[in-house]
């Protein structure tokens, strides 16, 4: 996901989070912060956010002076769910773990702006399915396994106030950590896998699956939290939906267009049935992308590239079929703008 540096961007919590990360190993976090623009005092107003430059930027020199490519899991798995502000209190007061998996699909979008998760309910567990789609190869791997590392953190964090106020309140006592079946990474399995070892002791993980997924125990998900509390969830979710509109409401142009053909990609043609769509001239809506830095066919090129790789990775649709859901009338003319985009045919890609 290509998105416009005027996105509001990350919330300072992580950027707090990421900096104490930092000064525990010793690693220079003031001139990272620094160089990265940004303010320490911001961290003392929890509702400032850092833009996705600075998060990259300080995603890029966190790694550099780390020297640790594995940084990403090191980094995920000692994100608290306080980090996550209202989500992490909202999380805190589910029912169940099938519920806190439901919060955090609708509202993750709102902690990082290019991560897109899933819920999918199979015959005998649920699947959760991890996507980022930030446009930026040298993050690639480490913002992936940030967010699997965190939402693994996370899932343990709940598993253990269930299991400790369960213990306090002489309840029936929870079993060890069973929860996730199995971790399946969408890239083939790194050289630091020893981290991962480390990082998910115990559980069962495979690599080259063309996605990032957690198979979770249907059991486990649906077992009550001894700490449910519906009054405290109430108030921190109304949090979350305040928070998720004023992100609507401030949405750029570009990231309207975006989410538009990400929703609904044949509906639009072109920038003429785009322009009708929002009510404005074909010459206004261009100019308006233009004072963004964006242009409409790139907006289009970049859902499209996403769309199709999500097709080839996940479905067992033809070439073709992908090239006609897309809008393209050849499968030839759909090879040669993937080309484009990465380098590699369709066919080559799916391999």
């Amino acid at each position: 996901m290509n998105l416009p540096s005027t996105h509001p961007g990350v919330p300072i919590s992580y950027a707090a989070t990421f900096y104490e990360f930092l000064k525990k190993k010793a690693l220079a976090a003031d001139d990272i912060y620094a160089y990265a623009g940004i303010d320490l005092s911001r961290f003392n107003n929890p509702n400032e956010k850092v833009t996705i430059q600075q998060y990259i930027c300080l995603s890029q020199q966190g790694l550099i002076a780390s020297n640790n490519p594995g940084l990403g899991l090191v980094f995920g798995a000692q994100i608290p769910l306080p980090a996550h502000n209202y989500l992490g209190f909202a999380l805190q007061s589910c029912s169940n773990g099938l519920q806190a998996n439901q919060l955090m699909c609708r509202y993750m979008s709102m902690r990082f702006p290019s991560l897109n998760i899933e819920l999918i309910e199979e015959a005998d567990h649920y699947t959760l399915v991890i996507q980022d789609w930030l446009d930026e190869p040298s993050l690639y791997l480490y913002n992936l396994e940030v967010v699997v590392a965190s939402i693994y953190k996370g899932a343990l964090s709940l598993h253990h106030m269930d299991r400790l106020q369960r213990l306090s309140g002489d309840e029936t006592q929870v079993s060890e950590f069973d929860n996730i079946l199995e971790i399946q990474f969408e890239y083939p399995r790194p050289d630091h896998y020893s981290l991962y070892q480390e990082t998910f002791p115990k559980q069962l993980m495979s690599f080259g699956h063309g996605q990032c997924r957690m198979l979770l125990k249907k059991e486990a998900m649906l077992r009550p939290f001894s700490f449910a509390n519906s009054s405290s969830l109430q108030l921190a979710e109304s949090l979350c939906v305040e928070e998720l509109n004023n992100l609507e409401i401030n949405e750029t142009l570009s990231e309207k267009i975006y989410n538009l053909l990400l929703k609904s990609p044949m509906e639009f043609t072109g920038l003429d049935d785009m322009a009708m769509h929002l009510n404005v001239s074909s010459r206004a809506l261009s100019r308006a992308l233009h004072d963004e830095g964006s242009a409409y066919q790139k907006i289009a090129d970049t859902v499209k590239k996403q769309l199709a790789i999500q097709g080839l990775k996940d479905s067992k649709q033809t070439i073709a079929q992908i090239a006609y859901q897309l809008g393209f009338e050849q499968p030839t003319n759909f090879t040669r703008a993937f080309k484009k985009w990465t380098g590699q045919s369709p066919s080559a890609y799916r391999l």
